[in-house]
């Protein structure tokens, strides 16, 4: 039904100020991303294609692969990881197309560099910034005959753009939380019309397509989570092996990605489990490293990125570098979820420490893992406070972690879903 006119002025006028604010803030993103770049968060060699330039290494994949480009898109790490398996199904089902694939962070560009298609069928470029100049040199470059966008990022300029272009926009492992549907509601009729402009959208679970329907999205698929079909996070095999040796008659508790407030009740619960298990050894991976010198200095404990390990007298271990994730739950016996026990809290992903073995457990605000948690009720543990947490460090029951199907169902019909898509468009 075509829309009244009313409707496509007001969506001409709000896009248009969206633009008009980008091409107001370009100098000063040049600063940031040169600040940036002083904090280690962005590679030299490569600034330019947040400005939607084009790098010589892309530029020669391009030509050695003159077919159809399928656009992902993905923040960081869990994101990055969680399209392995539903890229491995596109390129199988389709020898005729390749993957641009774009990242936000340098760790989310260190994972997906892994991929066995890397370079082959598959290329990386860090994401352009949401301004019409980089929006315009970035899409006519590439051309990508259709756009795959993970999770919560939502760019309005670059859906307007695919829309004028009639580049299928289409959204997997969709996520909105209850606190952000409370925002947008507030601007219910802005979001709804941002949505209007999208292909389709596969919510991550039930609480995540309630939550999208206040807002009339145009199509919601049957709902299913990308980051269950994952592969285990990555590690350097030999060194954990050094790893392992150094910590071999220990038993060892991680505490990933915590938040503030988190590390003095884990850490005190810590202390309180090594009155009956003395050998017990805490590993602390706070969600922002630059924390780590904070927490380091507050416990007296050895920091990874000062190259330090623990001795024998420690109970602590701070590791305050990026990208290691995968090789500490590898090591860990039991692993906790950090921003899970204080308020507001939100969690993080479940699925990564269970499925390298650890006996996992997490707090009370899991709100961005609802569906998960509850799928996983009988596998994970919940935990409230000091108490909670220092009778589950001693408790040496095991959990068997061989729960994940071999069967991609979710990635296989994702797969087909987006060929369909993409070739009724073209």
């Amino acid at each position: 039904m075509p829309r009244p006119q009313k409707v496509i002025e007001f969506r001409t006028f709000i896009f248009a100020f969206w633009d008009w604010v980008g091409w107001c803030l370009t100098p000063a993103l040049i600063f940031y991303c040169l600040g940036r770049l002083k904090k280690g968060k962005e590679q030299k060699g490569r600034l330019k294609e947040r400005f939607g330039f084009i790098s010589a290494d892309q530029h020669l994949f391009y030509k050695q692969h003159n077919n159809r480009f399928i656009w992902f898109h993905a923040a960081s790490v869990g994101e990055t990881l969680s399209a392995f398996s539903l890229i491995d199904m596109l390129l199988e089902n389709d020898k005729n197309i390749s993957i641009l694939f774009t990242t936000n962070t340098i760790t989310g560009f260190s994972i997906i560099s892994t991929h066995v298609a890397y370079g082959k069928r598959l290329i990386h470029s860090f994401m352009p910034y949401d301004i019409p100049a980089a929006r315009k040199r970035f899409l006519n470059y590439w051309q990508p005959c259709g756009a795959v966008f993970i999770e919560s990022e939502i760019w309005p300029g670059y859906i307007k753009d695919c829309a004028k272009r009639a580049i299928p926009f289409m959204v997997v492992n969709a996520r909105l939380s209850q606190k952000t549907v409370k925002k947008w509601l507030a601007f219910k009729y802005l979001f709804r019309l941002i949505l209007s402009e999208i292909t389709w959208i596969m919510p991550r679970g039930k609480e995540d397509q309630r939550s999208f329907e206040p807002f009339d999205p145009p199509i919601l698929t049957p709902i299913g989570d990308l980051k269950e079909e994952a592969p285990p996070l990555t590690y350097d095999r030999k060194e954990f092996t050094l790893l392992k040796k150094l910590v071999e008659k220990r038993k060892v508790f991680v505490a990933a990605s915590t938040h503030k407030g988190e590390e003095a009740i884990i850490i005190e619960a810590l202390k309180r489990a090594r009155w009956e298990e003395p050998d017990l050894l805490g590993i602390i991976v706070p969600r922002h490293p630059e924390r780590g010198a904070e927490i380091a200095t507050l416990f007296q404990a050895p920091r990874r990125s000062l190259n330090e390990v623990p001795s024998e007298q420690d109970f602590l271990w701070v590791i305050d570098t990026l990208g290691e994730l995968g090789l500490f739950f590898k090591l860990a016996d039991l692993a906790f979820i950090g921003n899970s026990l204080c308020p507001p809290g939100g969690g993080h992903n479940p699925f990564e420490p269970l499925k390298l073995g650890c006996r996992v457990a997490h707090g009370p605000y899991m709100e961005n893992w609802k569906e998960a948690t509850d799928k996983l009720q009988y596998k994970v543990s919940q935990l409230s406070n000091v108490r909670d947490i220092t009778y589950w460090l001693l408790t040496d029951k095991v959990l068997s972690t061989q729960f994940f199907s071999s069967e991609l169902y979710i990635s296989s019909r994702l797969s087909r879903l987006i060929l369909t898509t993409i070739s009724s468009k073209n």
